[in-house]
């Protein structure tokens, strides 16, 4: 699995990387749906 939290801070989008890492603490059910896409 990517770590994506690490390619969004390469990228120097640190704002999409905060957001994720919000996303994810919320649980799988509210990134279910679109975890395909970020990875």
């Amino acid at each position: 699995m990517r770590d994506l939290m690490a390619e969004l801070k390469e990228l120097r989008l640190h704002g999409m990387a905060s957001a994720w890492e919000e996303l994810a603490s919320q649980g799988e059910a509210s990134t279910a749906s679109s975890k395909w896409l970020l990875e």
